[in-house]
Parts: C-alpha cells; structure tokens; sequence
C-alpha cells in the first residue's frame, strides 16, 4: 500500500501509523487498543511490523528499525547502570541479595540483548521486534529492583511484599483497564510524595519527623505500585505479541 510506504519514508509518525492502522481491512481490535495507548517503544515497533506486513514482498520497503532501537534508549541506561554506585552483596540483607543479583543478571542480559539487536535489526524485523520488548521489560525490572535496594538503603528496612496478582487469565479488556486504573493512581502518588519530599527542607522538629514519616510510607507504596503496574503491562506486552 502506497500509504504505509510513504509513512515509513516520512519517518514513522506514531499517530499518524496508528489512523493507517485504523483504517485496515480486518483489524486486529485488540492491538488496536494497545496502539490508542501512549506511544512507548514496544508499541511503536510492534506498530511498524505490522504495517510493514501489509505491504506485498516485492514493494516492501527497507525497514527503519534504527529510530525505534533509539527510543529502548539502552545506550543511556547502560551509561546509566555504569555510573550507579552498587553495594556488595555482604552490605545487604539476605532478603536483598537475591534482589542485586537479579538486578545484575537483568542488566547484563540487555547488554548482550543490544549486540544482538545491533546484528538482526536490518535482516529480521520480526526477531528485533521481540529483543525490543525484552529489553525493555528488562530495564522495568531492573528498575524495580533498584527501587527496592533505595528503599533499604535509605530507610533501612524492606520494601512491604507485593501480593501476587493472578492476571494470566485476564482478558487484554481487563489488563488495558487495570493498566490505566493504576497508571493513574501511580502518577498521583509520585506526585504527592515529590511535594513532601521537596518540604523537608523547610521543617524541623516535630513537622520534620511527621513528613519523614510520611515519606517513608509513601515510598514504600509507590514501589509496591510500580511492580504491580509492571506485571500487568508485562502480561499486556505477552498477549500482544501472541496476536
């Protein structure tokens, strides 16, 4: 189709590839409402590959995976991972020392994710799709886990455990609606605890010790929040790649 191949020539406008989506014969409804969804990474790769499906081999343009690799941003984490000052596995708690050594594990796997991406991004668009997705669950759970070493860190003592949510059996309906529910209640939190955080500097005595506490509960809350929001969007990311 002449339209896809002029959004590829043009760049991939997110939006835009999202109305040509729209518009197909036989839409998948499904990955449509994962596209109607804030432009991430994953989406817009996921977008381009099945675009790109409609287009007959012999028109089928060269695939631009290069913006889309940008977007992971696995250079700037990894720079990022780097720089950060980790503990030892002694200065820990031993329920910690399993959350470092996934955190490790996490983010040599990506590294070795990115050489892969760098080699089949041109010959197997469908391959770089799914390293593109695994790269960027990764940083998620690596990120996860940094959350809670902080968490210790500062206030030495654990994170409150998340409760394990069954959501295999969800429907994508559920996760897309969940997903929002708690994308929402997440972002008002952050927003709440960076006011008391940004506070502090201005109290002393009592009020200081109350906002501390305060603070520490809601840090504690947010990280539960965030693994939650994880998992869902992991099982998103699964279901969608099945279909």
């Amino acid at each position: 189709m002449e339209v896809i191949k002029q959004w590829i020539s043009n760049g991939c406008d997110y939006k835009a590839g999202v109305e040509i989506y729209k518009n197909l014969k036989g839409v998948n409804k499904m990955l449509l409402r994962q596209f109607t969804l804030v432009e991430n990474p994953q989406r817009k790769a996921k977008l381009l590959y099945e675009l790109k499906k409609q287009l007959p081999v012999v028109e089928e343009v060269k695939p631009i995976i290069q913006p889309i690799t940008e977007e992971v941003t696995a250079e700037t984490s990894v720079e990022k991972e780097t720089k950060r000052v980790a503990p030892l596995f002694h200065e820990l708690p031993n329920e910690l020392r399993p959350v470092l050594l996934e955190a490790n594990n996490l983010f040599k796997e990506n590294c070795l994710l990115k050489v892969q991406l760098n080699e089949c991004a041109v010959l197997d668009e469908e391959k770089a799709l799914q390293i593109i997705i695994q790269i960027d669950r990764n940083f998620r759970a690596n990120q996860m886990c940094w959350d809670k070493i902080n968490y210790w860190k500062t206030h030495k003592i654990l994170p409150k455990e998340t409760r394990v949510l069954s959501i295999s059996s969800w429907s994508m309906d559920k996760l897309l609606k969940q997903q929002n529910l708690l994308g929402s209640s997440l972002s008002k939190m952050e927003k709440r605890l960076k006011e008391n955080q940004n506070k502090l500097k201005d109290l002393e005595g009592n009020e200081l010790q109350r906002i501390e506490r305060l603070i520490t509960k809601q840090e504690k809350e947010v990280i539960k929040k965030r693994e939650e929001l994880l998992k869902i969007k992991v099982e998103i990311d699964v279901k969608g790649t099945s279909n």
